[in-house]
This record gives C-alpha cells, sequence and structure tokens, in this order.
C-alpha cells in the first residue's frame, strides 16, 4: 500500500519537513545532491525537485514553458515566498544579477548554464516534454536530449535521479537500425542515419545482438532476441 504521506505535493513536503533559517528561508529536512537540490520522491511521478513541489503545492500549477524561480537563491528553500514562476530568459536574468553563473558557462559554444541544465533534468522528471523544453531554453531537441541522459552537463546532473528510463526505439525503428547494419556492416553509418552519437547506436545494436558485433549473424531478416528484448 502507497503511504498517503505522498501523494500531494504538500503532504510529500510536510511529511519530510523542513527547518527555518535567519533568512527565511524554508530549508528541507532532506540531504541535497552536491548541486544543492533536493529531490523527493512523489507516488505516481518520482523524484521531483522539492522547490516544483512547493510551488504546487501553495501556489498552484507550474505553467507551461516556466521555470521556477529562487528570490533567494537557495536551492533548497521551499518557502513559497521565494519562489516564482517565470521564463527562461528570466531565469538567467536571476542568475546574472546573482552572479552565480559561472565564468565558463558564458563564453565559447556553450548555451545552458550549469542551473539550467538541472532544471532540464527536473523538469523532464516532472513530465514536460523535451520539445517543450528545447522551446523554452532555445535549443534542439537532441540537446535536451543529451542533458537528460547526462552526455553533456553530467557533473552537475550526474546525481539527479532519471524518473523516465532511456528510452530505446520502437519496434519499427529496432528493425530499421538492424537491417541498416546488416546492410552497411556499420556501427557510424546506423548513429548517422538515425541521430544516434556512436555509442548510443553501438549499445542498441549489441543489445539487439544479443552478443558482441562481431560475432552476430547478420541477417537483415531476423533480429536477434527481437521476442526477448523487453
Amino acid at each position: 500500500m502507497v503511504s498517503t504521506e505522498n501523494k500531494t505535493p504538500e503532504s510529500r513536503l510536510r511529511a519530510v519537513g523542513w527547518d527555518v533559517d535567519d533568512a527565511g528561508c524554508w530549508i528541507v529536512r532532506a540531504k541535497p545532491l552536491k548541486n544543492g537540490y533536493v529531490t523527493l520522491y512523489l507516488s505516481g511521478e518520482n523524484y521531483v525537485g522539492a522547490h516544483r513541489l512547493a510551488y504546487r503545492a501553495w501556489h498552484g500549477e507550474i505553467p507551461e514553458n516556466s521555470v521556477v524561480r529562487h528570490s533567494c537563491h537557495v536551492r533548497n528553500c521551499i518557502n513559497p515566498e521565494h519562489l516564482s514562476v517565470g521564463t527562461h530568459q528570466d531565469n538567467m536574468d536571476d542568475k546574472t544579477k546573482a552572479g552565480r553563473q559561472a565564468r565558463g558557462e558564458i563564453h565559447g559554444n556553450s548555451k545552458l548554464t550549469n542551473d539550467e541544465a538541472i532544471d532540464i533534468v527536473l523538469a523532464r522528471n516532472a513530465g514536460i516534454g523535451t520539445t517543450e523544453l528545447a522551446q523554452q531554453y532555445g535549443i534542439s531537441r537532441t540537446a535536451v536530449k543529451d542533458v537528460i541522459r547526462g552526455y553533456t552537463y553530467a557533473h552537475v546532473t550526474k546525481d539527479i535521479p532519471r524518473n523516465v528510463p532511456a528510452q530505446g526505439p520502437s519496434d519499427d525503428k529496432h528493425l530499421q537500425m538492424w537491417k541498416l547494419y546488416c546492410q552497411t556492416g556499420s556501427v557510424q553509418a546506423v548513429a548517422d542515419f538515425f541521430g544516434y552519437k556512436y555509442g548510443g547506436a553501438y549499445r542498441q545494436l549489441t543489445k539487439l545482438a544479443g552478443c558482441k558485433l562481431s560475432d552476430a549473424i547478420l541477417d537483415p531478416e531476423v533480429v536477434p532476441l527481437w521476442d526477448n528484448k523487453n
């Protein structure tokens, strides 16, 4: 039986509890991740950022294309008076004013700050789609997926539990990938055609083969372990 204390954002936060510091921040009584955020398990949603739960508990649902901002800049604070929603640009302006943007995040080809990468993972955990996140942050869906999968910004997101397991391709896509590999014998060709990195394509093909690719029988009409892949 699932405890009722995990069923709503407010009841989940009250079950954990918080302490009020001198600045009026409500500090969650849960160990923060290395990035400073706290994630809590909520029945039916798995792990959600505590600050996002707090906003939902005391302000209402988070509007689409919005991020939850801390006016106090304390990541494990859940005081609803310190929380508001805003746009991606609002979030960037907040961080600039607070001096929280690391120097390495504002030069070169970087399109996201470390905090924004964390927000993307937390938002995906909360059920926000990759297309919506891409539009919100002004980056491609591939870039969003790379953040979620830990291909990029892993140094700040690796400790955040992922609710949604890495999604493999559909059955049709599996079959297409296998046929292309059988025809070309090239993992890179599969990666390029389906938009994977080499390692991602190699892992998918190896799972299908159920053995080293060098030992697989390359028959485009027979996908090894097809009925057992789940």
